[in-house]
């Protein structure tokens, strides 16, 4: 990730550098809430604000384990979702087909 922000100092007389560096920035602003984002979910979520380790070799690991079960938990998400709307669409299907049989009954 990039630092970004106002230079300091004097502001360039090129109006055509400073759109340039404010849209550089703005793209960066846009990163940089996206993964503060995520930090918190983790934060809230995941427990990742509960980590206690001191030393490098066991904190790495720690927030590594939190990570990794946090893309576990977006990728479990997805086969539900599927599982959901196919038995959606095969209770619309056999709804429509019992109302049919009952049309023809009569």
């Amino acid at each position: 990730m990039r630092q970004s922000g106002p230079r300091l100092g004097r502001p360039k007389p090129d109006p055509q550098l400073l759109a340039e560096e404010k849209k550089q920035f703005l793209d960066d602003q846009r990163q940089r809430n996206a993964l503060e984002g995520k930090i918190g979910q983790g934060k809230r979520r995941y427990g990742l604000n509960l980590i206690r380790e001191k030393l490098d070799t066991t904190q790495g690991p720690a927030i590594a384990l939190n990570v990794l079960v946090m893309n576990l938990d977006k990728l479990l998400e997805l086969p539900f979702v599927l599982l959901a709307s196919w038995l959606q669409l095969v209770l619309a299907r056999i709804a429509a087909f019992v109302s049919h049989a009952a049309v023809l009954n009569e």
